[in-house]
C-alpha cells in the first residue's frame, strides 16, 4: 500500500492511518526502511511538558517464509553482538508467511509500558489483512 504525506517522498505504509487511529496512534514519517508512528494522546509529564509514546514499524518480506525467518535469527543475533544494542534497542518482530514485521522504540518506558498492547494490536492486523 502505497501513502503519500504532504511533506513526504511516496513510501511504503505498513499499517494504514485509519488502522492507526483506531488504536490511538498516527504516522509522524514514512521512509524505506519503516513507518514511525506516534501516540495521538499524550501523557503529562509535568505541568509544561508532554510524553508522546513513539514506535518505528517495519515490514522485509522474502521468497519463502525460511528466508523471513533466516533474517529474523540474523537480526536476533546481531542484537546479541551489539553491547550498546542499536539505535532502537528495543525491538519485537514476528513472521506471518513470507514477511519479517517489527517494532521499535528508543526508549525503555515506552518498550515496557505500551509496546506489549501495541504489538498483540500489530499480529492481530497482519493476521487479518493475510487470512480476510
Amino acid at each position: 500500500m502505497l501513502c503519500a504525506f504532504s511533506n513526504l517522498s511516496l513510501a511504503e505504509v505498513v499499517v494504514p492511518e485509519d488502522v492507526l487511529g483506531k488504536w490511538g496512534y498516527k504516522t509522524t514519517k514514512v521512509r524505506g526502511d519503516g513507518q514511525d508512528i506516534k501516540r495521538i494522546k499524550g501523557e503529562r509529564v509535568d505541568e509544561n511538558q508532554m510524553y508522546y509514546p513513539r514506535f518505528t514499524l517495519a515490514k522485509s518480506c522474502f521468497d519463502t517464509p525460511e528466508a523471513a525467518m533466516k533474517k529474523q535469527k540474523m537480526s536476533l543475533e546481531s542484537r546479541k553482538n551489539d553491547p550498546f544494542n542499536g539505535f532502537k534497542s528495543h525491538y519485537n518482530d514476528f513472521i506471518s508467511g513470507e514477511c519479517l514485521y517489527s517494532i521499535s522504540t528508543a526508549v525503555r518506558a515506552t518498550f515496557l509500558s505500551y509496546q506489549p498492547e501495541v504489538l498483540k494490536k500489530y499480529k492481530t492486523y497482519v493476521q487479518e489483512i493475510r487470512n480476510p
